[in-house]
Parts: C-alpha cells; sequence; structure tokens
C-alpha cells in the first residue's frame, strides 16, 4: 500500500569502522523516517525479511557472539539480541585437519581446538578473538602443526596474531603483537617447537 523500507550500509571510510546499518522507512501516509545507525561496526551482515519484520544479522564467527536486530513498522528498531557462538557438531581433534586451507578464525569453529584456545588464552581470549582481521588460509609446518597468521589494522599500530594446532599431540599455540612489540606467547615460548618459532622470527621488531 505505498508503504516500505530498505536496509543501507552506511560507512566513514575509515579501518576502525567499516559500516554500520540504517533502516530507511515510507509508511503509508509518505512519512519518510531512518534510524540511528546500528550495529558492530562489521559491513559483512546478513539481512533478509520476513512478514513485516527486517533482519539484520551478524552472526558468530571466530570464537565470538553474533548479534542480531530486527525492525518493523510496529516496534521500529528493537533492542540487539545475542546469538552465541558454537562450534560445529561433530568436530573434534580428528577432524583437526580439515582446518587447512581454511581461515584462523574458522578454527574455532571445530570444538577441541575452541576448548584448547579457550583454556590456554583465558582471560585474553576475547582479545585475541577481536584481532581477527584480515587473514591468508592456514597451511602447515613440516613437522604436521597447522598454522594461520592475520592481522587486524583498524588502529594506529597493526596487531599481528598467529595460530598453531597440533592435531597428533593434541596442543595449541598462540602469538599476538602489537606493531613492533615483543610478541605475546601462549604457553611461554619454551613450550613452542622450533617450527612455530620460525614463523615468529619473520614478524617486525
Amino acid at each position: 500500500d505505498g508503504a516500505g523500507a530498505a536496509v543501507l550500509l552506511v560507512s566513514d571510510g575509515g579501518n576502525g569502522c567499516p559500516g554500520n546499518y540504517v533502516v530507511v522507512s515510507v509508511d503509508k501516509k509518505g512519512k519518510v523516517a531512518d534510524t540511528d545507525p546500528f550495529g558492530t561496526c562489521s559491513d559483512t551482515a546478513e539481512t533478509s525479511a520476513k512478514d513485516g519484520v527486517i533482519t539484520v544479522r551478524f552472526p558468530p564467527t571466530g570464537g565470538r557472539d553474533g548479534t542480531v536486530y530486527r525492525w518493523s513498522f510496529a516496534q521500529g528498531l528493537e533492542d540487539p539480541v545475542t546469538e552465541p557462538f558454537k562450534p560445529k557438531p561433530g568436530t573434534s581433534w580428528a577432524t583437526a585437519n580439515d582446518l587447512i586451507g581454511k581461515y584462523p578464525w574458522e578454527a574455532l569453529d571445530n570444538a577441541d581446538v575452541y576448548a584448547a584456545y579457550r583454556d590456554l588464552l583465558g582471560a585474553d581470549f576475547q582479545t585475541f578473538t577481536d584481532y581477527f582481521g584480515t587473514g591468508d588460509q592456514m597451511g602447515t609446518t613440516e613437522d604436521g602443526i597447522i598454522v594461520g597468521e592475520c592481522f587486524d589494522d583498524s588502529a594506529e599500530d597493526s596487531t599481528e596474531v598467529l595460530i598453531g594446532i597440533d592435531p597428533v599431540n593434541r596442543k595449541v599455540y598462540a602469538a599476538m603483537q602489537d606493531g613492533e612489540e615483543e610478541p605475546t606467547l601462549y604457553p611461554p615460548k619454551a613450550q613452542w617447537p622450533a617450527s612455530l618459532l620460525a614463523k615468529l622470527k619473520q614478524w617486525p621488531g
């Protein structure tokens, strides 16, 4: 009946917040309205519309919970709802080699790997996973350790992160470096295999 709404991606072009979203609507009387910008600063939301409700979904990924926004003419923009992160069912150390060729943040889709990183990183888990940004597909070292690297350049100094997964010994490793500072290693350096330490030698600093 002449009413409708659309979801728009808005961005200031900065690295720190690639995008947020706005719902622009026109009611039956022709009145135009828009919401305040909303989102998680990610520009990769999934959007859908059904039964008069627009859904903007930021799916859980990389060990981090997702967020779901809903809008309708009747309710306007509702408060966001958290969608908890869950590893993929049926994944374990036995299927860890399936992660080869995947991106570093996808490693946490494996239930055993996810649990191992929660234990290893402890209180730093959220900080570490927040730095999952741009990365290459994971490969393996000569001794069979799955390794992946990525970086986040949303701040003034780029942050590098590295993960290593040893399916045979059921161990995981993590490293994080801000700019040219000394990297933080989990577990301590003395417990790292030589093949992963060789990867770190290629980092700046």
